[in-house]
């Protein structure tokens, strides 16, 4: 039992290290230039891909990504695309269900298909 013990604190050890070291590969958000592009920075079409880049990692902060649904929304209505702002809206509202800013873009949609 007590090398059991040992061996797995080793493994955990020498995990921890390499993680310090940069020597395994790690989970990360995008970076600041790239949410930059998202939240409109380059216009819309720029900002549909970056936001679809943060979307289609994978590593995005849970609690970051369903921003990354709601600009991209936001550049979908900039360019008249209602269809595919209503999937992302609804998208963010599934991690966020009370985020005023999907709702607010369900509402412009809404009002424009009036």
């Amino acid at each position: 039992m007590w090398k059991l013990c040992t061996r797995a604190a080793a493994v955990s050890l020498v995990s921890a290290l390499w993680t310090i070291a940069g020597l395994l590969p790690r989970a990360s958000a995008a970076d600041i230039d790239q949410w930059s592009l998202c939240m409109g920075g380059g216009g819309p079409a720029k900002a549909i891909q970056a936001c679809s880049a943060i979307i289609d990692s994978g590593r995005e902060l849970p609690d970051s990504l369903p921003y990354a649904y709601v600009y991209r929304g936001r550049a979908n209505l900039t360019l008249q695309q209602a269809d595919p702002a209503l999937t992302d809206f609804t998208a963010a509202l599934k991690f966020q269900p009370q985020l005023a800013h999907a709702h607010f873009g369900l509402g412009q949609i809404y009002e424009m298909r009036e």
